[in-house]
């Protein structure tokens, strides 16, 4: 339960069926890029990564600068992607909004000159531009985000042509109608929906929170600008991430301070050096060191906020009406600044009123509430015991760490389990204040579940169990199981003969009992 849904995800990228082809059926006739406009990009930004490689010799500022230039993030290390993560700096990673409007702005320059020679200049200034955007977006791999981007500014670059002040609401729908008409399942895209987001709290938001201060010095007000657009960002993205991440980020406005300034500095020294590489090597030598150096200072400041106390608020766990009552708390209080009108407060407030009950409901119900969970993990067996914040675990010594990790952190969250024992499922016997494990049983409070293995011995006098796990393929007949044992489940476990798991199947429906698959039907649980 609460496990990322790949199959979903798969579906929402417009792939719903796999098959498998063995090793020896296939051959790889040719590797490298498609001849086509896409496979030239990515073969370019191959080279540009060798030249990152050869000028900058620390992975770490390599794996950031890569990233935020050419939008290539395998080379990330996890630590230093959960430093961006924690700190609410993960946005300077995914080439974005940011980086191509520092782009447009430095063709902008580059152009101005076409503007003084009329309706042509203007013509090839805007072509210029969309050149430049586009080409950046292809060699980035064009991500969602340097999509929407690349889009809303090659309509302000044309709306700029005919000589028109383009509406930036008009234009930013504009962009998502575009990018939709040409695929539909963009909308189902994380970083779509962040992305568009972000910029309408920020073209919203930004200019009113500014004016709430002017600060008399150069300085601190451009401090204070940096802050206005962390701000609006923040307000108009943080259900989504509530709802996608379970955690949010307290020293966004820090890190925001560093990172912007940092990644409005890298992209257009990076292009510098790009160009140095094949002119002056000497001088991309020296972009190369400076951007090391930036690069460097920036991530051990992010390392430096991760590491503060209460860095980040985590185990926050949204449903679908959370998020559109935040949605509607956050539009609300927009609303009202704009208008003036007290209706608008009084629905923000009922807004807030129902988020603060549907989350004291909802911590209420798991203070009171028991439950079994046995995972489908392949190859793996993991049970938990949930009784209000703590966990109990039955686990296979043979387990894999990530695997299991994978499986059980976020039901894990979702129940604030804070406190964790567990007893090992070849380790017999063990037992604690309110629970043992002996010979295949386990007994919590008034719960009994017969874990059966070949190695498990059945009893000798009848007795009962509210479920009866079957696992490591025993070779037993349940009529004959359930004249020892009367139980009011059967659960399948993954590791079992797929012949058995049949036969069980058909027993379990002869005999009336109710039985779970794990193949078929997913994690068990049960409340008790």
């Amino acid at each position: 339960p609460h496990q990322f849904d790949y199959a979903r995800y798969m579906r929402h990228q417009n792939v719903h069926f796999r098959a498998y082809v063995p090793a020896r059926e296939w051959h790889l006739l040719e590797a490298g890029f498609r001849r086509d406009l896409k496979g030239e990009a990515l073969a370019l930004r191959k080279r540009l990564l060798e030249v990152l490689e050869n000028r900058l010799p620390d992975s770490q500022a390599r794996a950031v600068v890569s990233a935020m230039t050419l939008g290539y993030r395998r080379d990330l290390p996890e630590e230093l992607e959960t430093a961006y993560a924690r700190t609410g700096a993960m946005h300077v990673l995914a080439v974005s909004g940011l980086h191509v409007g520092v782009l447009f702005l430095l063709g902008g320059f580059l152009f101005r000159g076409l503007r003084r020679r009329g309706r042509w200049g203007k013509g090839l200034e805007c072509l210029g531009l969309l050149l430049l955007v586009w080409a950046f977006a292809f060699l980035t791999g064009l991500s969602p985000s340097v999509r929407r981007a690349a889009t809303m500014f090659s309509f302000l670059a044309v709306g700029r042509v005919f000589g028109r002040r383009a509406n930036v609401y008009n234009t930013l729908a504009a962009s998502a109608f575009w990018l939709l008409l040409i695929d539909p399942y963009l909308l189902f895209q994380v970083g779509f929906q962040l992305s568009y987001a972000a910029v309408a709290g920020i073209v919203f938001f930004q200019p009113r929170i500014a004016r709430l201060w002017q600060p008399p010095w150069r300085g601190v007000n451009y401090l204070w600008q940096l802050t206005a657009v962390s701000l609006a960002a923040q307000l108009t993205t943080f259900p989504l991430s509530l709802y996608y991440f379970h955690q949010f980020p307290l020293f966004f406005l820090l890190s925001g301070w560093v990172v912007v300034p940092v990644a409005t500095i890298v992209l257009p020294t990076t292009l510098g050096l790009f160009a140095a590489e094949f002119l002056s090597p000497g001088l991309a030598e020296c972009l190369g060191l400076a951007l090391q150096q930036l690069v460097g200072w920036n991530n051990a400041i992010l390392y430096a906020l991760q590491s503060l106390p209460s860095a980040t608020v985590s185990g926050v766990w949204l449903d679908w009406k959370g998020v559109v009552t935040l949605f509607v708390l956050v539009w609300g209080v927009g609303a009202w600044s704009a208008t003036r009108r007290f209706r608008w407060l009084l629905v923000s407030a009922f807004a807030l009123l129902f988020v603060a009950a549907s989350g004291a409901r909802a911590s209420w119900q798991k203070q009171i509430s028991r439950e079994v969970v046995l995972y489908r993990v392949p190859r793996n067996f993991q049970l938990d015991l949930f009784d209000r914040d703590h966990v109990l675990s039955l686990e296979s010594v043979k387990n894999d760490p990530a695997a299991v990790h994978f499986a059980v952190a976020n039901h894990r969250s979702f129940r604030g389990a804070k406190e964790e024992a567990g007893c090992a499922l070849e380790a017999d016997p063990e037992a604690a204040a309110d629970w043992a494990f002996y010979r295949g049983w386990l007994q919590y409070r008034d719960l009994r579940i017969l874990v059966l293995s070949p190695q498990t011995p059945l009893p000798e006098t009848p007795t009962r169990a509210a479920a009866l796990i079957l696992t490591g393929s025993p070779d037993v007949r349940l009529g004959e199981v359930f004249q020892r044992v009367q139980v009011e489940e059967v659960i399948i476990h993954t590791e079992n003969r797929r012949g058995l798991v049949q036969r069980w199947e058909r027993e379990c429906e002869e005999l009336g009992v109710p039985c779970h698959s794990l193949w078929e039907e997913g994690a068990w649980v049960r409340r008790f």
